[in-house]
């Protein structure tokens, strides 16, 4: 099964197991999940969030500063 991600205006897809979770997909991209909200499916999902494939996935960076 495959899921598509978008992040900085560019799409990707990668291909997962069946039973993966969100935080599989870290594994298989260059991006640290502490720096970005995870919004599958037009809802904001943890790391544990199971994937049931042809799901969009978008991660929205964090912005923070003082």
């Amino acid at each position: 099964m495959s899921v598509e991600i978008s992040w900085n205006n560019s799409k990707k897809s990668i291909d997962v197991e069946e039973g993966a979770t969100v935080q599989d997909i870290f594994e298989e991209i260059d991006v640290n999940p502490e720096t970005v909200i995870i919004e599958l499916d037009e809802r904001v999902v943890s790391l544990e969030e199971e994937l049931n494939g042809d799901e969009d996935i978008r991660l929205i960076n964090v912005v923070s500063g003082g």
